[in-house]
């Protein structure tokens, strides 16, 4: 339908002039008119269910993955401010490219990985050296490559 106008094309012209004078938003001709009762019971239960989501239904404990407002130590280190300079300072020294594939990393295609695990050597978490920067892709291929025991990257 390239370069096709309702000049040009006389099945867009006909769909054109059907639509000219007609209102697409709300009819106020039928303003106090009924819907039918499944209707109505359709339109009352979605927003109860959103108005119970604002209501807390499921907030807290009352949602079914709650665990008590117990965060891991993992977690609270993830969003802490000396995480994030950590995983800055990597970026910065890598000047935000991967150091597998060489492409310079988007904000949102970008991971500081630890070069020895984050979980066994909690000395080095913080440890600019242990390092690296790699995109997503490369981030992913690294831990499958963990997975069957191949070879991990080097800081170079």
């Amino acid at each position: 339908m390239k370069g096709l106008t309702k000049k040009t094309d006389e099945r867009i012209a006909k769909m054109a002039a059907n639509k000219t004078g007609k209102k697409t938003g709300p009819r106020p001709d039928r303003k106090g008119i009924r819907v039918s009762i499944s209707t109505e019971f359709k339109k009352g239960q979605h927003t109860s269910i959103a108005t119970e989501f604002k209501k807390g239904m499921f907030a807290k404990e009352k949602h079914s993955a709650w665990k008590g407002g117990v965060s891991t130590e993992y977690e609270k280190i993830k969003i802490g401010p000396e995480y994030k300079a950590w995983r800055m300072a990597v970026y910065q020294r890598d000047h935000f490219h991967c150091q597998i594939c060489k492409k310079h990393c988007s904000e949102k295609d970008i991971a500081a990985h630890h070069i020895n695990s984050f979980a066994a050597y909690p000395h080095l978490r913080f440890t600019i050296d242990n390092g690296i920067t790699l995109c997503r892709s490369c981030h992913i291929k690294v831990h499958k490559d963990k997975e069957t025991g191949q070879c991990r990257p080097s800081a170079s």
